[in-house]
């Protein structure tokens, strides 16, 4: 249920959101473990240079394998598409106007 409710808050440019969904993720906690798809959220969390969720990410990098670092690339790509700071901002806008 957690899960659902992050990915709501990160649909609107909440970035400790979006890093609690990488963080769930990566250790399995409510859901299965995936860790490309954990890397990818930590990633869009890290957008904004916030120092806590760059140094997270850069320690999920190094942890990944060379073939799960492919996935977490290629999982990432629609993610981002879905959840950086310019979309969802501007969908923050919306609900907010």
């Amino acid at each position: 249920e957690a899960l659902t409710y992050f990915k709501r808050a990160a649909r609107y440019a909440d970035k400790p959101s979006q890093a609690m969904v990488a963080e769930m993720l990566w250790t399995g906690t409510g859901v299965p473990m995936d860790r490309p798809a954990a890397y990818a959220w930590m990633d869009i969390a890290a957008e904004r240079a916030y120092l806590p969720f760059v140094a997270k990410r850069e320690r999920y990098w190094e942890a990944l394998s060379e073939s799960e670092r492919a996935e977490a690339l290629d999982v990432g790509r629609p993610l981002y598409e879905a959840y950086r700071d310019d979309v969802t901002k501007e969908r923050l806008e919306r609900v907010l106007a």
